[in-house]
């Protein structure tokens, strides 16, 4: 699943652009049924998972690491829905998730060049108490960076350790979540209502 063909693209696939296909990758095959996503290298290779010179994380390994850490496979059928009439732009899937009993995901993919999308509640997870925010952009807004934020926070190493990736914790779930140009978010519902969907935990 590297960007291009021929070790990829130099200039772009260990860039943040190069999540834009990859997460929806990663979310449409796994809402497919498909168990395994598979990268050709963690190290070598313009599609490396972590930069061979720097060992710093490229964009795409913050992207697999979230949808590995907070999806658990099995998609739901719910309506989506952003603040905005004309939402093209946007991409949208969800699944039961690994962070919570009873809770789920929805992944929110934002193409827009100049526009940011409230993403709502989606009916489904209406009765949801908490929800956590992981909104992922670019540091300066450049889909040709390679240094990414989470929320407020720049995804900078420190040494030998991986940034922690730490949501912001919403108490209202029915206020919008704001995604900004260009982004992508993991909207985690917690405790949701057994008698609307059923996300417990596999064995």
């Amino acid at each position: 699943t590297g960007g291009c063909y021929n070790s990829g693209n130099r200039n772009f696939s260990g860039t943040f652009g190069d999540s834009f296909w990859y997460l929806p990758s990663l979310a449409r095959h796994a809402a497919g049924g498909f168990t395994g996503h598979i990268r050709q290298s963690i190290l070598g290779g313009n599609y490396e998972l972590v930069d061979r010179v720097t060992l710093r994380p490229n964009p795409d390994y913050y992207a697999a690491a979230l949808f590995r850490r907070l999806v658990d496979g099995r998609a739901l059928k719910v309506e989506h829905e952003v603040s905005l009439a004309s939402h093209q732009h946007a991409r949208a899937w969800s699944f039961c998730s690994r962070e919570a009993e009873g809770s789920a995901v929805l992944i929110v993919v934002n193409f827009a060049k100049n526009v940011s999308y409230g993403v709502e509640t989606p009916q489904l997870f209406s009765t949801a108490k908490t929800r956590l925010d992981f909104v992922v952009r670019a540091v300066h807004g450049n889909l040709a960076d390679k240094r990414v934020r989470l929320n407020d926070d720049i995804l900078d190493p420190a040494g030998d350790s991986i940034p922690l990736l730490t949501p912001i914790t919403s108490l209202d779930p029915s206020r919008p979540a704001i995604l900004p140009p260009q982004a992508y978010g993991f909207f985690v519902f917690k405790d949701l209502a057994r008698s609307l969907i059923s996300c417990t935990t596999k064995r």
